[in-house]
């Protein structure tokens, strides 16, 4: 069963899928600031309808992001 990203970082739009540093993604919103997918989302959380819990599979398990 995939894991769930619901209220997650993974979820929210600015979490730059394509900018990747380890096991952090970019925070586009957060200047410095890199989270995890699986990070609890914070106040400024805004979810993305377009993303699915595959597309933030694939982002974590490849190490260029989505590219």
């Amino acid at each position: 069963m995939a894991e769930s990203y619901f209220g997650m970082c993974g979820m929210c739009t600015f979490c730059d899928l394509y900018n990747k540093n380890g096991n952090h993604f970019k925070c586009v919103e957060v200047s410095g600031r890199w989270v995890l997918a699986t990070e609890k989302a914070c106040s400024r959380f805004k979810p993305d309808s377009r993303r699915t819990p595959r597309d933030i599979d694939y982002a974590r398990e490849h190490s260029k992001g989505l590219a």
